[in-house]
């Protein structure tokens, strides 16, 4: 059974959570100087569904959606990754965009490491919550006053 303390833990993962899936959305169109980035319209709509959350399966939903995105971002980076670090001789242009196209690959590596993290916490806040949440081994008086402030 969960204390007090450990749902309060929780709210914090989960407002913890929204914050990185905004976070994703902020930093995705620094990557899309270079590549066409599909990782802000994920964030923007994973955020909206973390606003809309009714139970437990948005959560499931969630962590196989960004499960998702992180093998696509994993296999773009192992695709196009090494070329796009390369210095060829004869392609001036190509390697003029050279320190864009790092820029996009550091900053599609922030974003994944972002998601990894996201999809820990939303396994986590999962499993408090299908373990239950409501804390039975406080007085009443605490639930009730606790619950006015969510």
């Amino acid at each position: 059974e969960m204390c007090i303390r450990d749902r309060m833990e929780t709210d914090k993962l989960k407002k913890f959570v929204e914050y990185l899936l905004l976070w994703v959305a902020v930093i995705s169109p620094l990557a899309c100087l270079a590549r066409s980035d599909f990782n802000f319209p994920f964030a923007i709509f994973a955020s909206y569904l973390w606003q809309l959350r009714k139970n437990q399966k948005i959560n499931l939903i969630l962590i196989a959606m960004v499960a998702v995105v992180c093998v696509l971002d994993i296999l773009w980076l192992f695709s196009v990754g090494s070329a796009w670090v390369h210095f060829i001789k004869d392609k001036p242009i190509w390697n003029y965009q050279r320190t864009i196209r790092k820029v996009a690959i550091l900053f599609s590596l922030i974003n994944l490491l972002v998601k990894l993290v996201v999809i820990g916490f939303l396994g986590v806040i999962w499993q408090r919550e299908r373990s239950g949440e409501q804390p039975k081994t406080q007085p009443k008086a605490i639930n009730d006053n606790y619950q006015k402030f969510e």
